[in-house]
């Protein structure tokens, strides 16, 4: 069944945040945080988790860490429910920064477990954010 991204964002938003590998039910995870001072890019990858997968809590705590130094890495966000039905969005300050994310050599392994081992389906979503409002 389709999921409806705001409503799973808005069951989370009062949980405390998990790694994605702990989906008993919906779990979040956020990571660092940053002030809107121009434009920024945003990765939307929905995703369709093959339930109990070995090794992916492996590469998704690996790829958690390594983004996190990533140049141009604002933050991320990521929501799982127990279908294994998941969104991760990523911020990033520069198409460049966020397209260098995507040649990284150990985040192009973690893409090919994911396609070949890990995922029934997924999709890529790539925006640019040119203001925020939040109260």
């Amino acid at each position: 069944s389709q999921r409806d991204v705001f409503t799973l964002a808005k069951q989370t938003a009062h949980q405390p945040f998990y790694p994605l590998c702990a989906c008993s039910n919906v779990h979040a995870i956020s990571v660092a945080a940053a002030v809107l001072e121009s434009s920024m890019q945003v990765a939307i990858f929905y995703s369709q988790l093959k339930l109990k997968v070995a090794d992916y809590s492996h590469w998704a705590e690996a790829m958690l860490e390594r983004v996190q130094v990533q140049p141009g890495f604002i933050r991320a966000h990521s929501f799982r429910d127990e279908s294994g039905f998941g969104v991760t969005l990523s911020y990033w300050e520069t198409e460049s920064d966020l397209k260098a994310w995507g040649r990284d050599e150990m985040h192009q392994k973690a893409m090919a477990f994911g396609q070949e081992e890990a995922y029934l389906s997924y999709r890529l979503e790539i925006a640019e954010i040119q203001s925020v409002s939040e109260r």
